[in-house]
């Protein structure tokens, strides 16, 4: 396999925004987590964890209808821009329908769930999973949007978000998790 170095910073340039892109949501992923230990203690941090398992579980299928619709839209993007618009719209009512689908499930029937399957040790983890039900719909509309922008190519601008996004959790965090 040979290549120049034209091709290799071309390939990097390329794939830089996505690279970037997945550091920026590791850091999203987990900076409630590490905030809610240093500020609150492990017991809260495992609660908290505990708790937002549920979401993370329930989202997959989600995930996976996104990771299902994402090469179609890719082809209609360039191809048929109406049709690209009309399955987007179409992917984004199925995926919030679940998601809603999820955050009522959570919101109903887990926490009367949690103790009878996982034992006492559990019980404080229901309330959390009561107010991380909204998550699931937020979670939905983010995986949707995702798919969307990516087979837009708009992955900087997805970048962009993604980093606003992560600085807000940040201040909301250590405005929130003292306040509560």
């Amino acid at each position: 396999l040979r290549s120049s170095w034209a091709a290799v910073a071309q390939t990097a340039r390329t794939a830089s925004p996505f690279v970037a892109s997945e550091l920026v949501l590791q850091v999203y992923n987990r900076v409630d987590l590490v905030m809610l230990s240093l500020i609150v203690g492990q017991v809260a941090a495992g609660i908290y964890a505990s708790g937002f398992k549920f979401v993370e579980v329930g989202i997959i299928p989600l995930a996976f209808i996104g990771v299902a619709a994402y090469p179609r839209l890719s082809h209609l993007f360039g191809a048929d821009p109406r049709e690209f618009t009309a399955l987007a719209l179409d992917l984004m009512r199925v995926i919030l329908f679940l998601g809603g689908l999820l955050a009522w499930a959570l919101c109903f029937l887990v926490p009367t769930m949690i103790v009878p399957l996982f034992g006492a040790r559990f019980v404080e983890a229901a309330p959390i999973v009561e107010i991380m039900a909204g998550l699931a719909l937020v979670f939905a509309a983010e995986i949707a949007l995702v798919r969307v922008m990516l087979a837009a190519h708009l992955q900087v601008a997805r970048f962009r978000i993604l980093a606003l996004g992560t600085a807000f959790n940040v201040v909301l965090n250590l405005f929130l998790i003292p306040l509560f």
